[in-house]
């Protein structure tokens, strides 16, 4: 029986922090696509405005684990400073999760209508405020909204683009302490819908929670 379904999922992640890692059991980086088994262990933390919430983070199991509390999910992956070649989001699971964003963007290519899309996470900032091209600012997203493109064969993906300023401001100034967990939902054979859940870690323990706002919907 699964963890969550597409309602109670986006609503956990309203009240809690889940902090999504990049490494399996044996500490590999994770850079398969496809579907991969995780579980939320509860890690040290509190959550400031949300006394009741708790952080999380997604444990990467082994493939034949058959536990009852483990949640089956598609896992975009993330190169550092390059763009990960694109995820097929199908019907295998309900949900898509990545590695954590911080200063990185997500692109979600086209679909034919069915709960098939392509996705990337591409690096779009590096060392503070340029990407690893060199640009900055505008013209490094503009760079990365180019590459995304082309590996997601998609002519309108700048208009599917989560990018860092999506959830790096705060009241309208870029905040580069502010990070996403991005992900995906959908029901089997429908259109997918993407979110940011919104965080920053202030030391000793202590998160704020951002909010979770959905960036992209029914991709067509």
């Amino acid at each position: 029986m699964s963890l969550f379904d597409s309602t109670t999922i986006v609503e956990f992640m309203r009240n809690n922090i889940v902090k999504c890692g990049v490494a399996n059991p044996e500490g590999r980086l994770i850079s398969d696509r496809g579907t991969v088994k995780i579980r939320p262990i509860e890690a040290m933390g509190n959550i400031g405005g949300k006394p009741l919430g708790k952080v999380y983070w997604f444990e990467f199991v082994n493939a034949a684990d058959a536990s009852d509390d483990l949640l089956e999910i598609y896992w975009a992956p993330y190169f550092g400073n390059d763009a990960a070649p694109p995820t097929i989001l199908g019907n295998d699971s309900n949900f898509m999760f990545t590695a954590v964003m911080s200063g990185c963007s997500f692109g979600v290519g086209s679909s034919p209508g069915n709960g098939v899309v392509g996705v990337s996470h591409a690096n779009a900032m590096n060392s503070g405020d340029k990407s690893n091209t060199g640009l900055e600012g505008d013209a490094a997203m503009s760079q990365q909204k180019n590459v995304q493109q082309h590996m997601l064969y998609s002519k309108d993906v700048s208009q599917r683009v989560i990018s860092y300023d999506a959830y790096m401001k705060v009241d309208g100034a870029l905040d580069l302490g502010m990070q996403s967990t991005t992900f995906g939902v959908h029901e089997l054979n429908q259109s997918w819908s993407f979110y940011t859940l919104k965080y920053k870690y202030l030391g000793g323990g202590s998160y704020v929670h951002f909010g979770v706002e959905r960036q992209i919907s029914g991709v067509v």
